[in-house]
Order: structure tokens, then C-alpha cells, then sequence
């Protein structure tokens, strides 16, 4: 019982300490710089393995007619779509991200003449079993793809493991207060 009556009056303490700084740092006037303010941080973090890939392909193909650029990129992207399916990713994991219709051009004698049109389209792709990675990227050049631009690896964190993490930031602030007040308070 002893123990935790300690460990009462050490909260009561920190928590009467913590409202003091509050109820300053809201006294204090807009724009000003209140030297009784204290700042406490606590920071965690963990290195995770990656769970899933993100890649951003395309393909930008140019002709003089619009409609034969358009098409050639259709047919490509669909080849593209149905190669990245017999990898085992689901359609609800590709999705458009950028697509772009402009003219093309050519200065000649100081002239600009329009010459076609450069179609592209971009689409980003997650990639949830990391081994397809470079067969992705094998099938998107396979089907014609000429625009590989961006592969990150990210991970899903679990709500597990960010709970975890603000309890390891909130240990870390206790430990800084604790060491703060240490001279001040005979707890």
C-alpha cells in the first residue's frame, strides 16, 4: 500500500506540475516569448520492415493524329493491366494517377509548327507480395510501358504498434519531467 501512495503523490505532483505549465503558456499574450515556458518531448520510433511497394509507371506515346496516340496508349495500358493481374494484383490496386493529353511542336526559321500530340498515362500500382517488385516492373516493360518513375516500400503500421510507440513517447517525456523536477520537488 505504501507503494502506491508514493506513486499517487509522484502523479499528483507531475500532473499539478504539467497544469501550472499549461495554464502559463494559455495566460500568456499572443506573439510573445514567455521565458517561465517549458517544452517537454518524447520520441520513438521503430525500423519496420516494408509490407508493400508502391510503383508509378506509364507510357507517353506521340503521333500526329490524337486518336493514333490515344489508342496505342489504351492498348498498351490494358496488356499492361492484364500482365500485372497474372502477378496476382488485384485491379483495386491499380488505379490512374495521371493522364495527359498536349500538342507537340517544332520551331523551324524561328517558327513554331505543331508537329502532334504527346499522349501519356500514369498509373500507380501497389504491389502487396514484395517478390513481384522487378516482375512488375519486367511485365510494365513487356507491355510497352517507357515511363518508370517512381518504386517506394512502405509499411502498414498496426495500430498495435503505434499505441506502442505513444506509450514509449510519453515514458520518454515522464523520464525528462522526472529529471526536470528532481531538484525542485522531494517526491
Amino acid at each position: 500500500m505504501k507503494l502506491s501512495k508514493r506513486l499517487l503523490s509522484k502523479t499528483v505532483a507531475i500532473a499539478a506540475v504539467c497544469a501550472t505549465m499549461a495554464t502559463a503558456a494559455f495566460a500568456a499574450p499572443q506573439g510573445t516569448f514567455d521565458t517561465s515556458e517549458i517544452q517537454i518531448t518524447g520520441e520513438a520510433s521503430r525500423s519496420v520492415a516494408p509490407n508493400y511497394a508502391i510503383l508509378t509507371l506509364g507510357i507517353t506515346s506521340e503521333n500526329t493524329n490524337i486518336n493514333a496516340a490515344k489508342s496505342n496508349n489504351d492498348r498498351i495500358m490494358s496488356d499492361l493491366i492484364s500482365k500485372l493481374g497474372h502477378l496476382g494484383i488485384d485491379k483495386k490496386d491499380i488505379y490512374t494517377s495521371n493522364i495527359s493529353i498536349n500538342p507537340t511542336s517544332d520551331y523551324q526559321d524561328g517558327k513554331r509548327i505543331n508537329t502532334g500530340y504527346s499522349v501519356a498515362n500514369r498509373v500507380t500500382v501497389k504491389i502487396n507480395n514484395l517478390d513481384n517488385v522487378g516482375k512488375a516492373v519486367d511485365a510494365a516493360v513487356s507491355a510497352g510501358a517507357n515511363d518508370i518513375n517512381n518504386l517506394s516500400f512502405q509499411n502498414d503500421v498496426s495500430q498495435q504498434l503505434s499505441d506502442s510507440l505513444t506509450t514509449e513517447q510519453f515514458k520518454t517525456v515522464v523520464i525528462k519531467l522526472r529529471l526536470l523536477l528532481q531538484p525542485l520537488v522531494v517526491l
